[in-house]
C-alpha cells in the first residue's frame, strides 16, 4: 500500500516538490543511494570525455533519455501501477526524481562493465542485459514491500504483461531490463563509434550541442530496438510456452554467453567508482530486507530474503570478474 501524500511545499504539473520530513525514511534512502549512483557515473562520463573518450558520456545522455521515453510511454498507454509520492516528483505527480537517475546509473554501470569484458556485439548485448537484470533484482523485489510503487491488482494490462510473476514481480519486468538493457548497448555502442572521432577534441559546451539531440534520439531508438527485441517473449506464447519458460531460457542464454565470451585485450583498470556503486547498492538491500522484514508480517519474506541475498552476491561477484580480468593485460593504475 502507497503512503498517504506528503505535505507539498511546491506544486505544478511539470513538478512538485514535498517536505522531506513528510516523506519515509526508506524513501530518501532511495534517494540517495540513486543519487549517489547518478553523480558517480556522470563523473566518470565526463572523465572519459576529457582524456578523449566521449563515448561514456554518449552512453549516460542515451541512458537517460531513454529512461524519460520509456516511463512517458508507460504512463501514457497502460495502467497496470502507481508510483509513490518522493521528494521530487515530475509530470503531474507520477514520475518520481529517483527513477530519472535510475536509468543512467543502472545500464552505464552494467554497459560499461560489459564492454569491459567483451568485443563483440551479440555478446556485449547479453553481458549488459544480464549486469543490468543482477541490478535490478533486489529493487524490484522490494520495491512494493517498501510501498515505492503498487501493482494495480485487476488494472488495465493489454497484453498479459504483469500477470505470471515470481515473489511478486512480473517475470517481463526481468525480461525488460536485460533485453533493452542490451539494446541500450548496441545502440550506443553502434553509434559511438562513428560519433566519437568527431567529438573528441571538442569542449564539454560543443560536444553537448551534438551529444544531446543525438542522445534523444538514440533513447528513442532503444525504445524501438528493446520492442523489436521482446518480440520472442510473445512467440513463446504462441506456441504454448509459460512468460516464465521464456525469461529462464533468456537469463540461461546471457549467463552462457557472458561466461563463454573472451576477455578485451584493452579492457583497462577495474574503475572502482563504478564497481564501489554496484557493492553500496547491493549491501544497502540486505540492511533494508533486515529493517523491512523484520516484522515477518511480509509474504514470503523468508524466499525473498534468501534470493536478494543470493543476487546481490553474485552481482558483486559478477562485476569484480568483469572489471579485474580486464586488469590481467594493463599494468596502469586503477582509473576513478
Amino acid at each position: 500500500m502507497l503512503e498517504s501524500t506528503p505535505r507539498a511545499l511546491y506544486e505544478s504539473w511539470l513538478v512538485t516538490i514535498y517536505d522531506p520530513s513528510s516523506i519515509s525514511a526508506n524513501f530518501h534512502s532511495l534517494e540517495l543511494v540513486m543519487l549517489l549512483g547518478f553523480i558517480l557515473t556522470l563523473r566518470h562520463a565526463l572523465r572519459e570525455r576529457r582524456v578523449g573518450r566521449p563515448f561514456g558520456l554518449l552512453l549516460w545522455l542515451t541512458a537517460a533519455f531513454y529512461g524519460v521515453w520509456m516511463e512517458l510511454l508507460a504512463y501514457n498507454t497502460v495502467d497496470n501501477f502507481s508510483h509513490a509520492q518522493f521528494t521530487v516528483m515530475f509530470y503531474g505527480k507520477q514520475l518520481p526524481l529517483y527513477v530519472v537517475l535510475l536509468y543512467p546509473t543502472f545500464l552505464y554501470v552494467a554497459i560499461s562493465a560489459a564492454r569491459k569484458l567483451k568485443a563483440g556485439a551479440l555478446a556485449t548485448f547479453f553481458t549488459a542485459g544480464l549486469l543490468t537484470v543482477m541490478i535490478d533484482v533486489p529493487f524490484d523485489i522490494m520495491g512494493p514491500d517498501c510501498g515505492w510503487w503498487v501493482w494495480h491488482e485487476g488494472g488495465e494490462d493489454p497484453f498479459g504483461l504483469v500477470d505470471h510473476r515470481w515473489l511478486g514481480v512480473p517475470v517481463s519486468s526481468y525480461c525488460w531490463h536485460l533485453l533493452f538493457g542490451g539494446s541500450a548497448a548496441l545502440i550506443s555502442r553502434r553509434f559511438g563509434a562513428r560519433l566519437s572521432p568527431q567529438l573528441a577534441g571538442r569542449g564539454l559546451l560543443r560536444a553537448s550541442l551534438t551529444l544531446l539531440p543525438t542522445s534523444a534520439i538514440l533513447g528513442a531508438l532503444t525504445v524501438l530496438l528493446g520492442v523489436l527485441v521482446m518480440m520472442p517473449f510473445h512467440l513463446f506464447r504462441a506456441v504454448g510456452l509459460s512468460d516464465g519458460d521464456f525469461t529462464v531460457t533468456l537469463l540461461v542464454t546471457a549467463s552462457l554467453v557472458m561466461l563463454l565470451s573472451r576477455s578485451r585485450d584493452d579492457a583497462g583498470p577495474p574503475v572502482w567508482s563504478l564497481l564501489g556503486w554496484v557493492m553500496v547498492w547491493s549491501f544497502y538491500y540486505l540492511a533494508l530486507g533486515w529493517l523491512v522484514w523484520e516484522g515477518g508480517d511480509i509474504v514470503d519474506w523468508r524466499v525473498k530474503a534468501l534470493v536478494i541475498s543470493a543476487v546481490t552476491v553474485i552481482a558483486v561477484i559478477l562485476h569484480t570478474i568483469v572489471h579485474f580480468r580486464g586488469d590481467r593485460v594493463h599494468d596502469g593504475g586503477a582509473s576513478t
